[in-house]
């Protein structure tokens, strides 16, 4: 079985990672399914473990950045977003 990309189900603090906000599709056909995170209720903050995370794109901006994607190891050197 594959280990989950989210910090928190690794931990087992949380058994499902947030939910997907948003998709990109690469030039190779590959989906990558952006995570919009955990958020504290209290605070209404996002988790550290979240903000670390490459997936994760905050959810009042929703801004993806290729650069940082393919830094993060999630593109291939040959892939771009479509």
């Amino acid at each position: 079985m594959r280990q989950s990309a989210c910090e928190l189900v690794r931990k087992g603090k949380v058994k499902t990672k947030g939910y997907a906000l948003d998709s990109v599709k690469t030039t190779n056909g590959r989906k990558i399914y952006l995570c919009g995170g955990r958020y504290d209720a209290r605070t209404d903050e996002s988790f550290n473990e979240c903000r670390r995370c490459p997936l994760f794109i905050n959810r009042y901006t929703s801004f993806v950045d290729e650069k940082e994607l393919a830094e993060n190891g999630l593109l291939q050197p040959e892939e771009h977003i479509i």
